[in-house]
């Protein structure tokens, strides 16, 4: 493993640096500038540009700008291409930027969408063709799902937060139903993800950072090959809800 950066704790459980309010000030300066740069003029004003490139380079950007040190494990388990069902417990407003720096094939997101009222990300989730879901409303729900089930047929990577909002801790929140149906409707594998720590960069109610080790685990496929939506809906909910959280610490 090594040794540890300076400021870290080799024990992962404690993975945190405190940070000045001076290095704070600096780094939320440094993310408004990668935030301008990669996400609004080559994501955006740069149609020409790869958009996941561009997301890659922003996501990359803006997790260092913060103190992000990113580790990825089971990344063997991803199929390349695909298609396939990314799904990931949810911690932190970081969490799209760590998704998007640890998966090394393109996907697409679909996500809450509060997002498209925030500034940059949701112009540029929006322009790039990215699923904004309202589970409020459940005629347009169910019209985002279809319109993701059409980018899975076409062979496109998903990914979704399954809770459908960030907990805020380490705690799994309780599961969406409608990103399983998705599953069995377009009958492609589910890769279940862990994403541990991000939670601790900000706390609740708070912009202090704090210099965070944040871990990205794949597991091992699920398969719906003999599986039955009516039979199984539950028990695939049950099996990538103990897959993320075997591996959460």
């Amino acid at each position: 493993m090594g040794t540890p950066p300076h400021g870290f704790h080799s024990d992962m459980n404690d993975s945190t640096q405190n940070l000045t309010l001076r290095e704070t000030m600096s780094n939320w300066g440094k993310f408004i500038w990668h935030t301008v740069q990669n996400g609004l003029v080559d994501g955006i004003l740069l149609p020409e540009k790869d958009p996941h490139a561009s997301m890659i380079d922003w996501s990359i950007s803006a997790l260092g700008s913060v103190g992000v040190e990113l580790s990825v494990r089971g990344a063997e388990n991803i199929l390349i291409p695909g298609p396939q069902i990314f799904m990931s417990n949810h911690q932190s407003n970081f969490d799209i930027f760590v998704i998007t720096a640890a998966i090394p094939v393109k996907f697409f997101w679909v996500y809450k969408h509060t997002l498209d009222s925030v500034p940059i990300m949701g112009s540029y989730l929006k322009s790039r063709g990215h699923i904004s879901i309202n589970r409020r409303d459940r005629e347009s729900a169910i019209e985002s799902l279809l319109d993701a089930g059409a980018l899975i047929r076409q062979g496109k990577n998903i990914t979704v937060f399954p809770e459908g909002t960030r907990s805020g801790t380490k705690e799994l929140l309780p599961f969406k139903k409608g990103v399983f149906h998705l599953a069995f409707e377009a009958g492609v594998p589910v890769v279940p993800i862990t994403i541990n720590h991000s939670h601790k960069l900000m706390k609740p109610g708070s912009l202090r950072l704090f210099r965070t080790r944040v871990e990205v685990v794949f597991h091992p496929p699920r398969t719906l090959h003999g599986m039955d939506r009516e039979l199984d809906f539950e028990l695939l909910q049950t099996l990538v809800r103990q897959d993320i959280e075997s591996a959460i610490i």
